[in-house]
């Protein structure tokens, strides 16, 4: 394949797979999923954030309201069929970069750091390729990419 060692693999092909699917956690048409983003988005509110790093973000949902409240995003995805969801869904936001990438070979950094770094509904699915310590080691990584005064959301339902 690309070079990837196996968990990437493993990673992208499970992700990968699920987005084939289409919207397989409905965050487009469910009132629930679109109550906690507006949640989130609220929790976030108050502030303007210059440069903003979304980790997993899916088909783009939650990145779409995120550019309410940030001048520019890096939004990454591992699954190809997300991020070009996303890329369709997001075509009108100029400011909004969707890239594919396993977030875990830690590619945004390089552009760290930032101001506002979400991770959300990601973290928990993490755990089913990777270790514990991987896990660990990737949100420590996310914490020290967030610019002095930024803010990190890790939020999970699961």
């Amino acid at each position: 394949m690309s070079g990837l060692p196996l968990t990437g693999r493993k990673a992208r092909d499970f992700w990968s797979d699920l987005w084939q699917r289409g919207d397989f956690w409905n965050f487009e048409t469910s009132e629930y999923e679109r109550a906690r983003c507006a949640r989130l988005v609220t929790i976030l509110s108050g502030r303007r954030y210059a440069r903003a790093l979304e980790i997993g973000c899916g088909a783009g949902y939650f990145t779409r309201l995120l550019a309410d409240i940030a001048d520019q995003i890096v939004a990454f995805d591992i699954a190809p069929a997300a991020v070009a969801r996303a890329r369709m869904l997001g075509a009108d936001l100029q400011t909004v970069e969707f890239r594919l990438a396993n977030a875990m070979d830690g590619e945004w950094r390089a552009d760290g750091p930032w101001d506002l770094v979400v991770c959300s509904d990601t973290i928990c699915y993490l755990g089913w390729v990777y270790t514990f310590f991987d896990v660990a080691w990737f949100v420590a990584e996310l914490f020290a990419a967030t610019r002095s005064g930024g803010r990190l959301l890790l939020a999970n339902t699961m």
